[in-house]
């Protein structure tokens, strides 16, 4: 049965929730819009901004896309503040509907064209390539990793390992330059900025590659969108776009970074980041940060909480889920809520303390909601983005109402009241009144070149005052004076509206967030170069200062993007998306190699539907024999299924020609963010290995309470059990001829992990679990290479003869893993060493085993098998962003008197 080594179902990316609701396609004038049948309303608009962007970007970049782009609209079951683009399997760019949380991160007025412009640029820059790259994808599709014949590797896009401060650096540049937001508008983005210059923690090695050091991935685009406008007013706007075109001619090495920059600026990047972070540290230097009482340090921003008796913080160190610590007004008492609450502004709800975040609050849905110290959603809030709670009243982003600017909802009493679209958090007053900002646009045009408009801010309807500053709302003081933090000249601010003035207090570059206490005295939330720093500050009145907040001139460069008028909205023509029947051709994958003077080889041909809700893998090829393969996955709901059939043939004998077939159907039972329960059935069939077709189920459940900076789960709980019926033709023993018998096995199994420590520097975690298995028949294997692809009957030994077999294994191991960060990475060199993980385990298993290793006969004996070993994962870092893992290991059994030394990779690209 060794055929069924090659039948191994292939895993799909899932862009929606399992389940999702129907969807619908359309053709634009520039590409293709899918949308969730219920943003059909959203569609008309946003397909007409995607039409425009496309037109100002053909000119801005100075070249067309090579492939017809795809903008997909997610439904309102995938409330994530996120979007995505991608070159591969097609050009495509996804959208989510979680903007509500994010409306003072970005200052963006648009949600939709906010995403087109950063999202539209990752398109421009991935898919530049040269003649020879669209030649390899004319003629095998979309691949991201390069089609190697012989020793020639071919690269189609050779931009997909370009450094992320340059990827990402470029999108917020043209994100800023095109809307009437983007980061390089916000002062709290220059705060940060200015913080790591000021500390002299920016080098170029660091910003060329990927790291775990506070910001994290921020830093690349933060600090790349300022290096990008640096470069714009340098070398021109039109200079910093078209390098994407010059590197993606680089089809044998697209990691000759310096080269192509210098054949398209004729300059050196290291020294023009040299130049770029001198020229910024004058600023630095006059940079001013917070002084106070520190309450907390963190390295997780959230925006603090408030209700009437009390301010909370949200605290996390970023290698775990956070704390929350609350500072009683009236007392000025402190106490930390322990829990593992997601990053978001903090509630007190009735007693309960919750946190406004997104997570799966069904198991078909994501969605924002309030969620507990447990990550469990209160779904009383479900599609909701709390901003306050006064006298029974919530006041909440409505998240499934408005995809491009948040709508703005009041609940209470009863009735559910809708307060327009807004640009800035709510806040009610302590006498009831409503205090919001709203978007005045100089024009309707799609896309402004810049930030053209005004934040007006509101008390019920009367106009307050107004700003063409990235303004937001903080807080209302008990004399109905409005505070808000803006820009400064060099970072972020303080700023309060009274007596009918804008008033500046105190003279911090670096203060993100604030909440007033009492009297003079405030909360804030700052940035500095290690984290964020909650304290308390004093702000006497006297010393206000009659400051306006700083609204820095629209970005310049050439071409620059002028107003593009509005593409008019043309009624789509949409169609039912059906992804059976929406696959198309996506990539062939061929492979060539020489063996013992005869030329071997094989090639996988791809197709899918945009969404990946399902895939098709054909492919055949020549090794010892001919063979093919079929491979089909559906995930489109939460009923999954798929199937495969292998073949072979090629020889004389027919006797030896082989096929077999698979099927399957899963159902997803249960999914949060930490859990998962999936029950899978298998069906197998060989008719050539004497009809050997079994029946298989699997029911998987796992909890992983983890966090992106951790190497290791903080807690781990997996447990799974297995069954397996077969009826077949079977030889008889004493007669060799062949009879029908039933055959079964089950096994079960459990593991519990925990971390032991968790730092920036060193991380430790340990594991143990067992299994019990146990068959009805002569072939439980204790290491099966040649066994179903499904089958876990075997165990996890590393230096296991493989012929042993068994009717019955109880096993045990217990492991103790190490971390140690060693972030080394250079400038030149696409390859640094980021961590050593060194470990050790011991297997432990019980089973009956027969004497002449082939066979158990009796049943009666018994043996313990050990082993004993010890490994380190050394992970690098590849093409200064990629992480992968590389093991060496050794390993001691007890009944293999050879020791055995091995390496392998752990993770691929």
């Amino acid at each position: 049965m060794k055929k069924f080594l090659f039948l191994t179902f292939f895993a799909i990316n899932l862009f929606a929730v399992s389940g999702d609701i129907d969807y619908y396609i359309s053709d634009t004038k520039n590409g293709e819009i899918i949308f969730g049948a219920d943003l059909s309303n959203e569609a008309n608009k946003t397909a007409a901004d995607f039409d425009a962007l496309i037109d100002l970007y053909n000119l801005d970049f100075g070249y067309k896309l090579a492939n017809r782009p795809i903008l997909a609209m997610m439904s309102y079951k995938n409330q994530i503040a996120n979007a995505f683009a991608a070159t591969a399997p097609f050009v495509l760019m996804t959208y989510y509907s979680g903007a509500p949380l994010m409306i003072d991160y970005f200052g963006y007025t648009d949600w939709a064209q906010e995403l087109l412009a950063h999202e539209g640029s990752h398109l421009y820059q991935l898919d530049a390539k040269g003649t020879a790259p669209i030649v390899w994808e004319k003629l095998f599709g979309a691949n991201y990793m390069p089609i190697v014949l012989g020793i020639i590797p071919l690269w189609t896009f050779p931009n997909d390992f370009l450094p992320a401060f340059i990827i990402e650096g470029n999108a917020v540049f043209n994100e800023s330059r095109v809307t009437g937001g983007g980061r390089l508008y916000g002062g709290r983005h220059k705060a940060l900025f200015l913080s790591l210059l000021k500390a002299n923690l920016l080098t170029p090695e660091r910003i060329i590659n990927s790291h775990r050091k506070f910001p994290f991935g921020e830093e690349k685009y933060i600090v790349g969108g300022f290096f990008m406008e640096y470069l714009a007013n340098k070398y021109g706007a039109k200079n910093v776009n078209s390098f994407f075109l010059a590197q993606g001619d680089r089809w044998i090495n697209p990691f000759l970074l310096s080269r192509s920059y210098y054949e398209n600026f004729g300059s050196d990047a290291y020294y023009d980041l040299l130049e770029f972070f001198a020229f910024y540290k004058q600023e630095a230097s006059e940079f001013n940060e917070q002084r106070g009482v520190v309450i907390s340090r963190g390295k997780s921003f959230a925006p603090l909480g408030k209700n009437k008796s009390e301010i909370i913080i949200y605290e996390s160190d970023n290698l775990s889920y956070g704390d929350l610590i609350v500072f009683n007004i009236a007392s000025d008492e402190i106490k930390k809520i322990k829990g593992d609450f997601y990053a978001g502004m903090p509630f007190n709800i009735e007693g309960e303390y919750y946190t406004a975040a997104e997570g799966y609050a069904e198991t078909d849905a994501i969605k924002t909601s309030l969620f507990d110290a447990s990550r469990a959603p209160n779904h009383r809030y479900d599609g909701k983005v709390l901003l306050d709670h006064f006298l029974g009243n919530d006041l909440f982003f409505k998240t499934d109402a408005d995809f491009r600017r948040p709508a703005l909802y009041e609940e209470g009493g009863g009735k559910l009241r809708f307060l327009g679209a807004k640009v800035s958090r709510a806040i009610y007053g302590a006498d009831g009144a409503l205090f919001t900002v709203r978007f005045e646009p100089e024009t309707n045009a799609s896309f402004t070149g810049g930030a053209k408009g005004k934040r007006v801010f509101y008390r019920d309807e009367t106009r307050l005052f107004e700003t063409t500053a990235i303004a937001a709302l903080t807080d209302v003081l008990p004399s109905g004076a409005a505070l808000f933090v803006a820009p400064t000249r060099r970072g972020n601010g303080l700023f309060i509206f009274q007596n009918n003035r804008v008033l500046r207090l105190g003279s911090a570059d670096n203060i993100l967030d604030a909440r007033h206490i009492e009297g003079e005295d405030y909360m804030l939330t700052c940035v500095t170069a290690e984290g964020y720093e909650t304290m308390i500050a004093k702000f006497p009145a006297r010393f206000a200062t009659n400051e306006q907040p700083f609204a820095r001139a629209p970005l310049d460069g050439e071409p620059a993007p002028k107003v593009i008028a509005n593409v008019p909205e043309k009624p789509l023509s949409p169609r039912k998306y059906y992804a059976p029947l929406q696959m198309r051709y996506s990539s062939a994958y061929p492979t060539i190699a020489y063996e013992d003077g005869n030329i071997t080889g094989s090639i996988d041909i791809r197709f899918t539907d945009p969404l990946m809700f399902n895939a098709l893998t054909i492919g055949g090829g020549k090794n010892e024999r001919d063979f093919y393969t079929a491979q089909y996955e559906n995930i489109r709901h939460l009923l999954f299924f798929g199937g495969g059939i292998y073949g072979e043939g090629g020889r004389k004998n027919p006797i030896e020609r082989g096929f077999g077939a698979a099927i399957y159907a899963g159902y997803q039972i249960w999914r949060r963010d930490t859990s998962a329960a999936n029950l899978t059935l298998y069906k197998l069939f060989d008719p050539d290995d004497r009809n050997n077709s079994p029946e298989i189920a699997a029911l998987n459940y796992s909890y992983r309470k983890a966090h992106s900076l951790a190497t290791f789960n903080e807690t781990e709980l997996s447990i799974s059990a297995y069954a397996r019926r077969n009826e077949r033709v079977a030889p008889d023993k004493a007669s060799m001829a062949d009879k029908l018998r039933v055959e079964s096995a089950y096994k079960g199994e459990i593991s519990l992990g925990s971390a032991l420590y968790t730092g920036e520097i060193f991380q430790s975690f340990a594991r143990i679990g067992g299994s019990y298995a146990a068959a009805d028949y002569e072939t439980l294997f204790l290491r099966e290479k040649q066994k179903f692809p499904v089958d876990p009957l075997d165990l996890p030994l590393l230096n296991m003869p493989m012929n042993y077999y068994a009717k019955e294994v109880r096993a045990g191991f217990s492991e103790l893993l190490l971390h140690f960060e060693t972030p080394f990475a250079g400038w030149t060199l696409p390859f640094g060493l980021q961590s050593i993980s060194p470990g050790a385990r011991y297997d432990a298993a019980k089973l009956a085993l027969d004497e002449d290793k082939i066979y158990v006969k009796s049943g009666k004996n018994s043996i313990l098998v050990e082993e004993k070993s010890a490994f380190a994962d050394f992970e690098f870092l590849f093409a200064h962003s990629v992480f992968f893992k590389v093991r060496a290991a050794f390993a001691r059994n007890s009944l293999n008197k050879d020791d055995r030394f091995f390496i392998q990779l752990q993770s691929e690209l």
